[in-house]
């Protein structure tokens, strides 16, 4: 495996991730993801709820539940350059620099975040294990992101079978 330089600066990040700046990140821009749609896996919503109360979440149109931050916004979590919710931390955002820009392109690392430039400065190199759970992590979204697709395509595939029977 190639080395991977990278870490997360924290308080000491300048356009940090949760914060109301993160959406200058091109990779962030270009594909619509930013810490204001931050999907939460139905166990994260739970949590989230019982924990810090339902304001801290939102519904989307799609049925998939959103922490309800307000674009340009930092995250509510987010204290002092620290996250407040560790315990509860969406995965989304534990996967995180690692995003996903599409089927074709697939995962690729925002390198616009400074915890690369720092690391690689430093000589910080990722551990293998921080990297195994950011991708055990990455994993777990997309594999929640596909079952939300089959659902919409099986109610898509019922609803073209009605409408062929209503033809005949």
């Amino acid at each position: 495996m190639e080395l991977l330089y990278w870490t997360c600066l924290g308080e000491k990040c300048k356009t940090n991730c949760c914060g109301d700046k993160f959406i200058n990140s091109e990779v962030i821009n270009l594909h619509g993801l930013c810490h204001d749609t931050v999907p939460l896996l139905p166990e994260e919503k739970c949590a989230i709820v019982e924990r810090y109360g339902p304001e801290y979440v939102k519904r989307d149109r799609d049925g998939v539940f959103y922490l309800n931050v307000s674009k340009g916004q930092a995250c509510p979590f987010l204290a002092d350059g620290k996250c407040t919710i560790q315990e509860n931390k969406p995965i989304f955002c534990r996967s995180y620099p690692l995003v996903r820009l599409d089927s074709f392109v697939g995962a690729v690392f925002d390198e616009s975040c400074p915890g690369f430039a720092y690391a690689k400065k430093h000589g910080i190199e990722m551990n293998k294990w921080q990297y195994v759970e950011m991708l055990r992590n990455f994993i777990m979204l997309q594999e929640y992101r596909l079952s939300r697709v089959r659902i919409e395509l099986e109610s898509m595939s019922r609803a073209l079978v009605e409408c062929q029977e209503e033809c005949l």
